[in-house]
């Protein structure tokens, strides 16, 4: 892994290199919420945080957790899912053609529980491939609620404040252009507005196009 270290002024250093191979899922975040910023990467079955180490001029040794619970994950987040100040890791998964929010909360040691807390099934609208996840607080309750892109739609799953998340109550239409193009989604959650609510903007990634679904009052 390679790190360029910005210099104040809009400049970078010379990138410095660690020995630390990047997993599937990789976060910069504050578990914490002490000022300091922590690199994670985790994998369907581990997770790793290293922190800055000022005497060593470079990331200290990571805290690993081994995640025990058998999952075919989709996407990944890290977000305080159970509103304790520590940022905590959730999954999007799979297992026996049922999708599931799973939350491993976060520990201020760096660790993660090792058992995860499952939410219900989401239905069948996420089982489409290519999903994509974003973490954000869509009805302003403190709450952080978890937004799903798949290759045909586009659902809200909200957070209960306990970690655990409720099927999405409604999945929008999601095609940028036609039924019939393929390739993954991404989408862009912000107030495109102006209306002091989120707003949700998507795009796919083989055909031109923006989709933008405005949240009503």
């Amino acid at each position: 892994m390679s790190i360029l270290l910005g210099k104040g002024d809009g400049t970078f250093s010379e990138s410095e290199d660690f020995e630390w191979r990047v997993g599937r899922f990789f976060f910069v975040e504050d578990i914490d919420q002490d000022g300091r910023d922590e690199v994670i990467r985790a994998d369907e079955d581990f997770v790793e945080v290293r922190r800055w180490d000022d005497a060593l001029a470079g990331l200290g040794p990571a805290t690993r957790t081994e995640i025990d619970d058998d999952l075919s994950v989709a996407g990944a987040a890290i977000a305080d899912a159970d509103g304790d100040s520590i940022a905590d890791l959730v999954y999007l998964a799979q297992r026996n053609q049922q999708m599931y929010l799973v939350s491993y909360l976060g520990k201020r040691d760096d660790t993660f529980d090792v058992l995860g807390i499952e939410s219900d099934d989401l239905g069948p609208a996420l089982l489409l491939g290519g999903s994509r996840m974003k973490i954000v607080d869509v009805d302003g309750d403190s709450a952080v609620d978890i937004v799903v892109a798949s290759t045909e739609t586009i659902s809200v799953c909200f957070g209960r404040g306990d970690g655990t998340f409720a099927p999405p109550a409604e999945s929008y239409e999601f095609y940028t252009s036609d039924r019939t193009s393929s390739g993954s989604s991404k989408i862009v959650v912000g107030d495109a507005n102006n209306d002091g609510l989120l707003d949700f903007l998507g795009t796919r990634e083989t055909r031109p196009g923006l989709m933008t679904l405005l949240q009503e009052p």
